[in-house]
């Protein structure tokens, strides 16, 4: 989460998101492996009108982008460092089901687990003009449990 003091700092973190500025990396637990290790997903997004609160790769939808990296795989579960390029609703969830990799634990998308193992790892955003941060929250340890390379951040 994150929050603004000032309107002016408001104004740029509005700005930031809004114009895809601002540079987010997630970290997934997926069902299954991946059949291309690296790559850029580019499929549009659309509401799903037979289940009018979730979402589906429609043609006719929004342009959404998901580049991902497979940083770990134990043929069942796999680790999967996720960068949306766009920030469509359930962007990520919809993207990861279209490659038959459903995130694990998507109770709407695929099966339920105990939890959506879906975690916002990283955020990088211009805090004051001309001065970008970047703020990292650690792995649950119900990912590195899964996959204690994770515990590394250069595998990251």
């Amino acid at each position: 989460m994150i929050g603004a003091r000032t309107p002016e700092a408001f104004e740029l973190l509005k700005k930031q998101f809004s114009q895809h500025l601002a540079k987010k990396t997630y970290i997934a637990i997926v069902d299954g492996t991946p059949s291309l290790s690296t790559a850029k997903i580019d499929v549009p997004i659309g509401r799903n009108p037979a289940a009018p609160s979730t979402f589906r790769p429609d043609p006719k939808g929004k342009p959404a982008q998901t580049v991902y990296q497979t940083l770990a795989s134990n043929g069942i579960l796999s680790a999967i460092k996720l960068c949306p390029q766009t920030g469509r609703t359930h962007q990520l969830r919809v993207h990861m089901k279209h490659l038959g990799v459903p995130i694990h634990g998507d109770r709407v998308y695929s099966k339920a687990a105990d939890r959506l193992y879906l975690h916002a790892y990283k955020l990088e955003i211009t805090t004051q003009p001309g001065k970008r941060q970047t703020f990292t929250a650690p792995l649950p340890s119900e990912f590195t449990d899964l996959f204690p390379e994770l515990n590394n951040e250069s595998n990251l």
